[in-house]
């Protein structure tokens, strides 16, 4: 039998390896800690790194990006990630597609094997250091390079680069960064929905963003490294966490289990043994520390489901909700809108929660205001419920 240890032990231990309440140094040190940072939502990034970084500003984000110190590509799950140069081996070794799964998913848009070859090389060739987007390369293409494609089942037509520029980001040669700064990709109201200002996506050569080309490591021991990786940050976890989050085959990641040997905990009022990195040590956060984390965090996207910090009804919530947390605990979700010189930041406690200490949170929430909107009034308020009624028969997130 596992070791027995309470929820509230666990959640401070694991927020401890996430670095809440700022307790990093480096930016880059910290994405590496917590195995890359979650990055479909493009400010998403920047509010994880202020979550978790003393004294951090956007611009460090952007410099480590230009300088290829930080790189967003696609990984676990097809979903991109802002990943450190020694994690890139290990990430895009364990989920870049090989030539036949390339060419396969390029025959989906009805784009032959021939065609795919030739289209490719054009394509890569075509981005310039210091990158390019999708339109600057179909500028530079021959004539007819950029003809419309349409798989089975999608409702959008896309053009031949289009495809091409997502399967070469798919196969590791490419790092996809926005186009624009970050105050720029700031909406003007953030909740689940995102509302994610769209920037064009500038595509970059990792041979050319990086000294040198990653070397990726072959597939079987990528997966084994990204797997220890996940079991030493996310620990305690549950094999079916391992799958849903590495999106690897359950076989696979069994096997790997297996030779890993992990140890294995047991959290009061959970039934399942969870597991955690051999002689894994429990350590503790600051019991009172403040975080605010982003729609899609790498931690609230990192488990299938997590009893130990909310209900199943609650956890699905704070999976595609900003959240609150003190001391490693979840105690609720924010929002804000921004409107002219006026920034509003509402807070929501989960009706279960009690004690919250609201004059911490709303003192943490001013922070993280200064952060996005510096030259706003900004203002904190509590709401009671997720959706606020603005005339009978309407309601806004």
């Amino acid at each position: 039998m596992g070791r027995l240890l309470s929820p509230s032990e666990v959640n401070a231990h694991v927020a401890a390896k996430m670095h809440f309440a700022a307790g990093a140094e480096d930016p880059v040190a910290a994405t590496t800690d917590i195995c890359g940072l979650r990055a479909d939502d493009a400010p998403g990034p920047f509010l994880s790194l202020f979550a978790r970084v003393r004294r951090f500003a956007h611009e460090d984000l952007e410099d480590l990006l230009r300088r290829g110190d930080l790189v967003r590509v696609k990984a676990v799950r097809g979903t991109f990630f802002v990943l450190t140069r020694p994690l890139l081996g290990e990430f895009l070794g364990a989920c870049a597609l090989d030539e036949a799964e390339a060419q396969s998913e390029l025959a989906r848009y009805g784009i032959d094997a021939k065609e795919a070859t030739k289209l490719a090389a054009a394509v890569y060739d075509h981005i310039p250091r210091g990158g390019a987007t999708s339109a600057e390369i179909r500028r530079d293409l021959p004539e007819g390079a950029a003809r419309v494609v349409q798989a089975p089942g999608e409702k959008t037509p896309k053009s031949a680069v289009q495809v091409t520029l997502s399967v070469l980001a798919a196969r590791g040669l490419l790092a996809v960064h926005k186009d624009a700064a970050f105050p720029d990709l700031l909406p003007l109201e953030y909740n689940t929905q995102m509302r994610e200002v769209v920037r064009p996506n500038r595509y970059h050569r990792l041979d050319r963003l990086l000294p040198s080309k990653p070397r990726l490591l072959p597939r079987a021991r990528a997966r084994a490294a990204v797997i220890r990786r996940y079991l030493a940050r996310y620990g305690p976890v549950s094999e079916a966490d391992v799958v849903t989050w590495t999106s690897f085959p359950k076989g696979e990641v069994a096997s790997i289990l297996k030779r890993i040997a992990p140890g294995k905990v047991r959290i009061a009022g959970l039934v399942e043994e969870l597991l955690v990195s051999p002689r894994e040590r429990v350590r503790s956060a600051n019991a009172g520390a403040v975080t605010f984390l982003p729609v899609g965090d790498s931690y609230t996207k990192g488990y299938e489901a997590c009893p130990r910090l909310a209900p199943l009804r609650d956890w699905y919530i704070a999976r595609y909700w900003p959240t609150v947390f003190v001391g490693g605990e979840l105690v609720g979700v924010w929002r804000y809108s921004c409107r002219g010189r006026t920034f509003r930041l509402l807070v929501t406690a989960f009706p279960w929660r009690k004690g919250v200490p609201r004059q911490e949170i709303t003192a943490a929430g001013l922070e993280l205001a200064g952060f996005l909107s510096p030259e706003s009034e900004a203002t904190v308020a509590w709401a009671p419920e997720l959706y606020e009624k603005l005339k009978p028969g309407t309601a806004r997130l």
